[in-house]
């Protein structure tokens, strides 16, 4: 299990808005200079300060939820893994196709102009296949992949 804790910023109805207690993992690493994953993040989530609103689940944190209340948020490692390989190789395996069907393309047509084509179809490929995680990722539903569990909460209270 993948665990993080989480302080919650506010709760509605059906929801709870968390702000992760780590927010410099970036900066951790040996690639200071960013891995991508700040970047792949920036793509996916438009809040510069990094909140992440999770649907919860009618039985899911029964005890609720307050404003301060810290969280552990945990996923599987199973489950972060297919995720993980969702992000990274849909686009990848997009770039790729398109990048060997210029090049078949060009190599039929003749030489001159191919190897421009070839990136532009590599570039635009890849914009369309993060464009589709994105499309993909909003529509599953977190609060079935990800473990909510109240810090602040005795179990029996």
């Amino acid at each position: 299990m993948a665990v993080q804790q989480v302080t919650v910023l506010d709760s509605g109805p059906g929801h709870v808005r968390v702000h992760s207690l780590n927010s410099g993992h970036c900066n951790q690493c040996s690639l200071k200079t960013g891995c991508g994953h700040r970047l792949l993040d920036g793509a996916y989530s438009r809040d510069v300060n990094h909140s992440l609103r999770l649907p919860l689940a009618e039985d899911q944190l029964a005890g609720g939820v307050r404003a301060g209340d810290i969280l552990e948020l945990s996923i599987d490692e199973g489950r972060l893994m297919s995720l993980s390989l969702l992000q990274y190789g849909i686009p990848l395996l997009c770039m790729l196709a398109a990048t060997g069907l210029a090049s078949s393309i060009s190599a039929t047509a003749g030489a001159g102009e191919g190897e421009g084509r070839v990136i532009i179809s590599a570039m635009a490929a890849l914009g369309f296949g993060l464009l589709l995680v994105r499309r993909i990722v909003r529509t599953m539903d977190a609060s079935a992949m990800l473990d909510l569990r109240n810090m602040n909460h005795e179990p029996g209270s």
